[in-house]
């Protein structure tokens, strides 16, 4: 469970894309062995390693989590390339105004991506990212999963 004192902000780039066609292509480039999908592979065995042992700790280094958090994106971004122009620009404006980390999710090329952020800096995030043709949700990590907060 992550402490107290932070949110996740969530942002829906409204891009659309074909998932079937972006999974199809993963699957070429792995079954060709594609370096960059063997690296990216490798990459995130070692980065969930190290996310489970940060978040094993009594108290949990959060600025190493959002590290973390950042080098699965950047490996998301050049191992995979799945990323956009807009998530890229979205990820930027979130490590630039509050956000400790932040990283696409879903099979890439548009969808979403999501940052935690210390809850006394999302009113800015949160605003900085309306700038954007996206949606932006708060949501707070519980017991239960996600909960949506009112914006």
């Amino acid at each position: 469970m992550l402490p107290d004192g932070f949110d996740m902000v969530i942002v829906d780039t409204l891009t659309p894309r074909n998932t079937s066609d972006v999974i199809k292509e993963k699957r070429r480039r792995y079954e060709i062995k594609e370096p960059g999908i063997m690296r990216y592979i490798e990459t995130t065995q070692n980065l969930i390693i190290d996310i489970k042992n940060v978040l094993k700790e009594k108290y949990i280094d959060m600025e190493k989590l959002g590290s973390l958090m950042v080098k699965c994106h950047i490996s998301l971004r050049d191992d995979m390339n799945v990323s956009t122009t807009l998530i890229e620009e979205g990820i930027n404006k979130s490590l630039n105004n509050g956000a400790i980390g932040a990283k696409l999710t879903g099979t890439g090329m548009g969808g979403c991506f999501f940052a935690l952020v210390p809850n006394n800096e999302t009113k800015r995030l949160v605003g900085v990212l309306k700038e954007l043709p996206v949606n932006v949700y708060i949501t707070k990590p519980s017991e239960k999963g996600l909960i949506l907060r009112k914006k």
